[in-house]
């Protein structure tokens, strides 16, 4: 750093210095500089006259954009990249939307379209393409018409471009559908999956046949460890099928995963990918993202970790690190399923795209994946730090706040000791806020949190750095843990977990005098009510005894006075 600008300098062997192109960062900067640190974390933080400070992230994912100033020059239309392919000369063919097929050439900056190549030009289906894709063996790329039932071979050598022919699908199916995608098998069969089934060019062939599908609209197709092939389609789940010896998926060889049936999270399927371990990842057009183990027939659903996706799943793919790639209008998600590894491409400013189109993607040989939309593609590298071992991130509480009132600002702090991490609130406090940070001040946009208080949480509840509180309304009285953990700028979990420790007073209806008074008061009122039915029960038997008595006494009166009226009668009455 020096006082003319920002330099970085390279030692090679032999002490040979080079200078290092900076200028993608310099360029965000003035060139009056006083001093330069580096955290941690390996940030650098760069002081600047009369503009604060600057922060560059050298740990940071590698992204690269392509804008295509020249479709706006040659269409006067908005970049909008619907289709990507990267052939063997490392040309990209591209979709504009609106526009037609291009191919761009990165060292030289030159795009052509297909309007502009004489054995393209008068094929105006290439206006509307949905998929392309290179012919497995074959020499060929093809290409798929959006609204018509044909694909064109194109064969390209160096600057040669020639149509070979075109492929209509309505001679191998009366009712075909239109072309969605290409899918290459491991025994390198390419199956073409339209909005009415699916078709089958078998290796080493140039020709197509009727793979026997249901008539469904396929959405994507992936394959299993065992060879057999996973359909994701609209609105009718999940197909898994196995490939008979003449590459027909009929009907006895198809297992439909449905809601109803197995378990799955949705039927209408956006994405589907089977990853190294054969474990199938699905994407819902609802937003869900969930697995199906073949092995155990198990679904789990990983919507709550992928909570940042708030829309329909367009792809998921894997790269050459084993990562899980899942895109969506907005967002780019890289996932590492060993560690769970986390790095949320749309927080970055890098990223040029900001609304990517489905299908528009392409994993090129070096391993790197294009996604296209709007402005043009961005390129990302596969992460590798996202699979580092996770860091020790100490995390704490930093104010308790009651009734919305921080209680560090109250003239006599007792509820919350930042120092010892202690929470001491009175019987009446309602409204609880828990704020807590981990104290990342670089990247607060990319750290996750997850707490839970014991006896109130059942389970970890997880929130976005945006979100960096847990609010309860009264708490319960007594002695209780509340814990804490965080991911680091990576989305890795860390080892650590906080334990915030909170005591509640509890109210004087709560205390052990008030409990003691009101077991006193309970068997004061068990002895007076036993009293009082004893009482009732002798009174009752009392009065019993005396209607006796007084019925005894009648019934003796009544014998006595039979008597002398029997013995008065006897005497009156003469002897017969």
């Amino acid at each position: 750093v020096s006082t003319q600008g920002l330099y970085a300098l390279q030692k090679r062997p032999r002490n040979i210095i080079n200078t290092v192109d900076i200028s993608h960062i310099s360029s965000k900067l003035n060139n009056i500089f006083s001093e330069i640190v580096k955290d941690k974390s390996g940030n650098l933080w760069i002081a600047a006259f009369n503009e604060g400070v600057s922060m560059i992230d050298l740990n940071k994912p590698l992204v690269q954009n392509y804008s295509f100033p020249v479709i706006r020059e040659k269409t006067g239309f908005v970049t909008n990249i619907k289709n990507i392919y990267e052939d063997k000369e490392g040309d990209l063919w591209i979709d504009q939307n609106r526009w037609g097929i291009g191919i761009y050439n990165p060292d030289s900056n030159k795009l052509l379209f297909y309007k502009d190549i004489p054995s393209l030009k008068n094929i105006t289906n290439l206006r509307n393409v949905s998929c392309i894709t290179s012919a497995p063996l074959l020499n060929e790329i093809w290409l798929g018409s959006e609204y018509y039932p044909e694909i064109y071979r194109v064969k390209k050598d160096k600057k040669e471009i020639e149509l070979l022919g075109t492929l209509k699908l309505t001679d191998y199916v009366d009712n075909s559908g239109f072309p969605r995608l290409f899918y290459a098998d491991s025994n390198h069969n390419l199956w073409v999956g339209t909005t009415k089934g699916i078709l089958v060019k078998p290796a080493n062939e140039k020709i197509l046949q009727d793979a026997k599908f249901p008539f469904v609209d396929i959405i994507g197709i992936g394959e299993g460890k065992d060879g057999s092939l996973w359909i994701s389609t609209r609105k009718q789940g999940v197909y898994n099928a196995k490939i008979s010896s003449d590459l027909t998926l009929e009907e006895k060889n198809l297992r439909n995963l449905k809601t109803h049936a197995e378990g799955v999270i949705s039927d209408n399927i956006g994405a589907i990918c089977v990853d190294d371990n054969g474990l199938v990842w699905m994407g819902s057009q609802d937003g869900d993202v969930f697995t199906y183990d073949p092995q155990t027939n198990k679904v789990e659903n990983l919507s709550d970790m992928f909570d940042m996706l708030e829309e329909g799943i367009f792809n998921i793919i894997t790269d050459q690190l084993g990562h899980i790639w899942i895109s969506t209008n907005k967002r780019v998600i890289e996932y590492d399923p060993k560690n769970g590894g986390i790095m949320d491409y749309s927080t970055m400013t890098d990223v040029m795209v900001n609304s990517f189109m489905p299908n528009s993607y392409y994993k090129t040989r070096s391993g790197k994946i294009l996604y296209g939309g709007n402005k043009g593609i961005s390129v990302f590298t596969p992460y590798d730090h996202l699979s580092d071992n996770p860091r020790r991130i100490r995390t704490m509480v930093s104010d308790v706040k009651i009734d919305g009132v921080s209680s560090l600002l109250e003239k006599n702090n007792q509820r919350f000791n930042l120092r010892s991490q202690i929470i001491s609130l009175n019987a009446g406090d309602k409204y609880i806020e828990i704020d807590f940070s981990s104290l990342n001040y670089a990247f607060p946009d990319k750290i996750k949190y997850a707490y839970k208080m014991d006896g109130v949480d059942d389970d970890w509840v997880y929130v976005r750095g945006d979100r960096q509180f847990a609010f309860y309304n009264q708490l319960p009285k007594g002695k209780r843990t509340f814990y804490l953990k965080t991911t680091d700028v990576n989305g890795l979990w860390s080892n650590y977990i906080a334990e915030v420790q909170v005591f509640k007073q509890p109210a004087f209806y709560e205390t052990l005098w008030a409990y003691l008074f009101y077991i006193v008061f309970t068997l004061l009122c068990l002895y007076l009510f036993y009293h009082r039915m004893k009482r009732r029960i002798q009174l009752r038997h009392e009065l019993r005894i005396a209607q006796i008595d007084k019925e005894k006494s009648e019934e003796l009166v009544q014998t006595k006075l039979r008597y002398f009226t029997n013995i008065s009668h006897d005497l009156l009455t003469p002897l017969t």
